[in-house]
């Protein structure tokens, strides 16, 4: 029987239960107290503690032990480094396991929190045989649920499966109630059908065109203002000033239809690289969900801000405010706009990137059209702010 210590915190009320096998530790002394005080060493009112690793080694009577820590992942952290290099196996219970199996031949790769299980034992075997225990000669195999809670150090985690439902229907009417088990799709993971990547001519493709789309949209600004015959016509005449930073912020919406990001796996087996369909993503759908990835949360939050910028943008525009409120709405807000759109793609980008979790497997992210239209849009609009709200005068040139 492993020699296991079980810490459950509350960070919220400070309440926390010390249990080794079927006896549990007195904690009087550190009732009521955040855990960063008793993690270490104190004497207060009387009351000495020796820190929590010292107090352990005294209520199990060993130094060699699984520590399994029930809490929120700040405390686990602080436990970690108060804890060291200590002779201790921490063990949380935020624990993910992702299991890949596939048939005709038998395959099966585990990871544990991002690291490989050793499944030797169990290649070339269908689910229904790893499931159990088993024995080969002088190997013992426990069956899949034994195996990964000896790994983990806890009996509290989560399984992503990668494969045949059918299969993962077998994994749950075995399945303990302390572990949890989501069905990943295995046409995002499996590299057989990758789809195809975006290669760099098509990514200089698209930089071509959306640079092209910036020049004429400067062009036609610098055919206005040599029209008029100001060097400084775009910023000192207020009406085409103000309904330009409004079509602007149309057109930043409208911009959302476009391609945003383009998403695709590839994988080199035997120096031959293997891809396919890249996953596409409008700016809508990074708002309201990619139709392309059908579970789990596909959407960014930060995605909402590249609706609701365009429309507080027009808003302001024609909304009378005290001149220091609006000074600063004028300089923020599209920054706001370009910082959204940056996070956006880094959020999806951690979502794909999620659905790779084999060897060998590299994530390629390309940006749409799309992308660096809306870019244009509010570096545009930023630079016309500027030139009102803060006394700013462009070149001629420009």
């Amino acid at each position: 029987m492993q020699n296991i210590v079980k810490i459950k915190y509350d960070k919220e009320t400070n309440n926390i239960k010390i249990t080794h096998f079927d006896n549990e530790m007195d904690i009087s002394r550190i009732k009521g107290i955040p855990i960063e005080q008793w993690l270490y060493p104190f004497y207060a009112n009387g009351v000495s503690w020796r820190g929590l690793y010292e107090e352990l080694v005294t209520f199990t009577g060993s130094t060699d032990y699984t520590l399994r820590f029930d809490s929120d992942e700040e405390s686990f952290n602080l436990v970690k480094h108060a804890f060291g290099k200590k002779n201790i196996k921490l063990v949380g219970t935020n624990n993910i396991v992702t299991i890949i199996y596939h048939e005709n031949p038998f395959s099966t790769k585990i990871t544990i929190n991002g690291k490989p299980l050793d499944t030797a034992l169990i290649q070339n075997r269908c689910i229904d045989e790893w499931i159990k225990p088993f024995r080969i000669r002088e190997f013992q195999w426990n069956g899949i649920f034994t195996e990964l809670e000896n790994e983990v150090g806890a009996d509290v985690y989560t399984i992503y499966f990668v494969g045949e439902l059918e299969f993962m229907n077998i994994l749950i009417n075995d399945c303990p109630a302390s572990v949890n088990i989501f069905y990943r799709d295995s046409k995002i993971v499996n590299p057989a059908i990758r789809t195809k990547t975006i290669s760099k001519d098509d990514i200089a493709n698209i930089s071509e065109t959306a640079q092209k789309k910036i020049g004429d949209i400067q062009q036609s600004f610098t055919n206005k203002n040599n029209s008029r015959g100001n060097e400084n016509g775009l910023t000192k005449n207020s009406f085409i000033k103000k309904n330009l930073v409004t079509f602007l912020a149309v057109l930043a919406i409208i911009l959302l239809f476009l391609p945003f990001a383009k998403f695709s796996v590839s994988s080199d087996i035997s120096e031959i690289q293997i891809t396919g369909n890249a996953v596409k993503a409008s700016g809508f759908e990074t708002i309201f969900g990619i139709d392309e990835i059908k579970i789990g949360s596909n959407k960014s939050v930060f995605a909402l801000l590249l609706l609701i910028t365009p429309i507080i943008i027009i808003a302001a525009n024609y909304i009378n405010l005290e001149f220091f409120k609006k000074k600063w709405i004028d300089t923020f807000i599209p920054l706001i706009g370009i910082l959204a759109e940056i996070i956006t793609l880094l959020d999806l980008r951690k979502l794909c990137k999620s659905f790779v979790i084999e060897d060998g497997v590299k994530l390629n992210t390309s940006l749409g059209l799309g992308f660096f239209l809306i870019l244009v849009c509010y570096i545009l609009i930023a630079i016309i702010k500027s030139t009102s709200s803060h006394g700013f005068k462009l070149p001629k040139i420009k």
